[in-house]
């Protein structure tokens, strides 16, 4: 289901302009063929820009935050924390290191359906 949700990201052209979506469901992700083993491949939808430049936490976060405005007015339950282990669809920007680049990681459990709309 998730995959699903990876390739709707991936296949927008609004996302597709500005940067690369990755998760082993999608086709030209380095382990697709091992993520189609699994029942499982994955949790989690992790973004970048094309430009590396723009890979900082402050712009992450406010595109993370932007994300969060979009999906609240399309009445989809999206908040900003690390994505393990909760219902609440969760958006992250990797703050455990200082290892380059910085991303955003999407975090949907269970509400890939709701989600879909804000990207509309």
């Amino acid at each position: 289901m998730l995959s699903g949700w990876a390739n709707l990201l991936d296949s927008d052209p609004r996302v597709r302009s500005v940067g690369t979506v990755w998760h082993p469901g999608l086709v030209d992700h380095p382990d697709v063929e091992l993520a189609k083993t699994l029942l499982c491949a994955s949790g989690v939808v992790t973004f970048l820009f094309h430009d590396y430049d723009h890979n900082t936490k402050e712009e992450l976060n406010e595109l993370a935050d932007e994300m969060i405005v979009r999906a609240r007015d399309h009445g989809v339950q999206l908040t900003k924390g690390v994505s393990f282990g909760y219902s609440v669809p969760r958006l992250w920007v990797q703050d455990i290191t200082d290892d380059d680049p910085w991303f955003v990681r999407l975090n949907v459990g269970d509400r890939v359906i709701s989600l879909s709309c804000w990207l509309r």
